[in-house]
């Protein structure tokens, strides 16, 4: 009998696929750093799914090819090729992860061995794989006590693209917190990317985060929402999402009258968790109570993300973030903007009824165009958005009121804004 064959099913137990099994991976694996394929990540997920997590150590574990190529949703015909090729390519797949202690990094692979076992009776029905995770990978797997993603395997391997998948592990992982922030330097490290989306961040955008994204909005039990950021410049630099629980989304407050003072709502009790996130805001949990009692949710998630964007030079994060919450900056903001926008579309009709001063080439009566032309300074004086440059209007006002001593001082005043004088217009528009 050739090797990689057997005559009848082996003794040892041959697991079949239970799509709701349990899977379990420490924190630090969820955000390493590594790049699997669709396919190749379904069958990861399938071996973590069969762990008996109780143990100290990785045994030599056997699942059922066919089980595991539908349990992958691999093509019914060419199922077991297509099974054989992934699972020979997972034998060089690595994962980077940091060290507990800050201390560095180190490497390891995803399986240690894996074997392709074929039915010598030719039956595709007894074939099985046989293999066993690097043991370098123990400590992120078995026995967990804390810091763990805990998630149903049928969620897991229900997306189709490539990072939905990886996405999804660390919304979930966080989403007591609701929020997670990468620059895109770091997006793409810690996914892998190939180094084109390192260069062209609207490939990153449209085929990574966009298409992700949309696909767990669609297919998961949690709802994400992002947003570009920018870092004093023109171009956008990182992203910020936020995420939460699809039956959990409507905004919630702290019972009015809890029968208990202290039980919160599962959304004010993500809100909580978020606001004594100690890498960030780092607020005391009464304080934090007081808040969510006091506004809505949604007003604090709008100050949120007012004091972080502003966060820059507060020495206590804290205590700005509180400031903020207490004078709802992120709504007085969005009342400036507004207003500032009104202003602006109040002064340029202004600009545009007065406009009208030239008909056919032809100023009007002098007296009346004279005193249209003043107000049309006035206007032109009180936008904030003047041009940098004289235009032909401009120049056309200029030409006016040289035309008159009397209206002498205010083509000075004019040219004044362009940083030019009456000889300097002259010789370059009057000659």
């Amino acid at each position: 009998m050739d090797v990689g064959e057997v005559e009848s099913m082996p003794n040892k137990e041959v697991k079949q696929v239970d799509e709701y099994a349990i899977v379990r991976q420490s924190n630090e694996l969820v955000e390493a750093n590594y790049r699997l394929s669709m396919a190749e990540q379904k069958v990861i997920l399938n071996f973590i799914a069969q762990l008996d997590t109780t143990q100290k150590n990785f045994t030599v574990a056997r699942i059922k090819a066919k089980a595991l190529s539908d349990a992958c949703g691999f093509n019914a015909k060419s199922g077991y090729r297509q099974l054989q090729e992934v699972l020979k390519k997972l034998l060089s797949r690595s994962v980077i992860l940091q060290r507990r202690d800050g201390s560095g990094w180190y490497g390891s692979h995803w399986v240690q061995s894996c074997d392709y076992v074929k039915a010598s009776n030719g039956d595709s029905d007894c074939a099985y794989v046989e293999y066993q995770l690097d043991e370098r990978l123990c400590p992120h797997f078995l026995q967990l006590r804390e810091r763990f993603l805990k998630a149903e395997l049928k969620s897991l391997i229900a997306f189709t693209h490539i990072y939905s998948t990886r996405f999804y592990m660390i919304f979930k992982n966080r989403i007591k917190i609701g929020m997670a922030r990468y620059s895109f330097q770091d997006l793409c490290q810690l996914l892998d990317l190939p180094k084109a989306y390192h260069k062209k961040t609207s490939d990153l955008k449209s085929r990574v985060i966009k298409v992700a994204v949309n696909e767990i909005n669609e297919k998961s039990d949690i709802m994400v929402e992002y947003a570009y950021y920018k870092d004093g410049g023109r171009a956008h630099v990182g992203v910020e999402f936020t995420f939460y629980l699809k039956n959990k989304k409507t905004p919630a407050l702290l019972s009015k009258h809890p029968a208990n003072p202290r039980e919160l709502t599962d959304e004010a009790q993500e809100m909580l968790q978020r606001m004594m996130n100690p890498e960030r805001w780092n607020i005391t949990e009464d304080v934090a109570r007081k808040m969510i009692q006091k506004h809505t949710l949604k007003m604090l998630d709008a100050n949120i993300r007012y004091a972080y964007k502003y966060r820059k030079g507060k020495h206590s994060l804290g205590g700005w973030l509180i400031k903020c919450i207490e004078n709802d900056e992120a709504g007085k903001e969005q009342s400036r903007i507004a207003e500032k926008k009104a202003e602006i579309m109040r002064q340029k009709e202004k600009a545009a009824e007065a406009a009208d001063l030239q008909q056919d080439g032809v100023f009007a009566e002098k007296g009346a165009a004279e005193q249209r032309l003043e107000q049309t300074y006035a206007v032109l004086e009180a936008m904030d958005d003047a041009p940098s440059e004289i235009g032909d209007y401009t120049i056309l006002l200029v030409k006016k009121y040289l035309q008159s001593p009397a209206s002498q001082s205010l083509a000075e005043s004019l040219l004044r804004r362009y940083q030019m004088t009456v000889d300097d217009f002259k010789q370059k528009y009057m000659n």
